[in-house]
């Protein structure tokens, strides 16, 4: 086999070459060169072009690593002083495994993607790697079952190392109180039942009125059919706070001077969103609801800031 895949190793950076360049009969283009040590030996591996970007900055020297999902191929440079039968050439499909537990006593593989490496969040893990009792927070990971349990990361996922939470002390209070031989167990050791996806009832708009006199513990959740017929008079556009996440209507409080109550802080300018509300009719009643922005740019077929400067548009916006 000329070149193989499937395999994890876990080494320290030993040295890193420069940036380079290489002419051949494909064009021109970059590499470099990093050489990775453990206590087994030492291996070289080389970077081509596009993941000279997405590597160079991110190996450092004495710095530990986890690498897989990059090709090894049997060995061709012989000028390396390297004594490996293999290299490795990275590409944008290597990834990274992280192993995660908590203090129920189990533990959990989760997989991280390249594209993840290059963003904020290669940071927060490189701050768990190199600082001890570190507290790793995920959000929004995937369950895979693949001969077991194991945990990836989407687009969508959220990192934070150490977050400031109760949990946190508490588990590097838990982890310092360790006797040096726990044992943890892979949590994909573990017997799941699962019961399947939700999915949320149809019912009529009449029906919806029903529910009205009835008091929940928890949201509860419908789906209907219905057709758009229109947005109630008022203002459909607020100055919002740029902030991501937050959108809070702001405050102006002097020249070019916007405040937002919502995370307490002052902007000198500020983005437009629409605020809407609107109605739905079906064969048995109608219902007026509150549109989120996006929602109501998909119905309008255009953005807060072009409805604001096409001033003639405002009027036909409710019709």
């Amino acid at each position: 086999m000329d070149k193989i895949t499937s395999w994890v190793i876990r080494a320290f950076v030993k040295f890193k070459t420069s940036v380079k360049t290489y002419q051949n009969s494909k064009g021109n283009g970059t590499y470099f060169k990093v050489s990775f040590v453990d206590e087994s030996g030492e291996i070289s591996a080389t970077c081509f072009n596009e993941c000279v970007e997405l590597f160079y900055d991110k190996l450092e020297s004495k710095k530990l690593y986890f690498i897989s999902r990059a090709l090894l191929k049997p060995a061709t440079n012989q000028y390396t002083g390297i004594k490996n039968e293999y290299e490795i050439y990275l590409d944008s499909k290597t990834k990274r495994q992280l192993t995660l537990f908590d203090d129920s006593g189990y533990s959990v593989t989760v997989t991280l993607w390249a594209e993840q490496v290059t963003s904020v969040v290669y940071q927060a893990i490189r701050a768990c790697d190199y600082r001890l009792n570190s507290i790793l927070a995920l959000k929004g990971v995937k369950i895979l079952d693949f001969n077991g349990y194991f945990l990836s990361t989407t687009w969508a996922t959220d990192f934070e190392s150490d977050p400031d939470l109760p949990e946190t002390e508490r588990l590097i209070s838990w982890f310092k109180s360790l006797p040096e031989n726990t044992k943890i167990k892979a949590v994909r050791d573990i017997t799941f039942t699962f019961a399947g996806p939700y999915e949320p009832p149809f019912i009529t708009l009449n029906q919806i009125y029903s529910y009205q006199n009835l008091s929940f513990t928890k949201n509860k959740y419908v789906q209907v059919i219905a057709r758009f017929e229109c947005f109630a008079k008022g203002d459909p556009i607020y100055k919002a706070c740029k902030t991501a996440n937050c959108h809070k209507k702001v405050e102006e409080i002097g020249p070019n001077k916007y405040h937002c109550k919502g995370c307490n802080k002052e902007f000198e300018d500020y983005i437009r969103m629409f605020s809407t509300r609107g109605k739905i009719v079906d064969d048995t009643s109608h219902l007026w609801l509150d549109f989120f922005s996006e929602h109501t740019k998909t119905i309008v077929g255009h953005t807060p800031e072009e409805i604001y400067s096409a001033q003639d548009n405002v009027e036909s916006f409710y019709k």
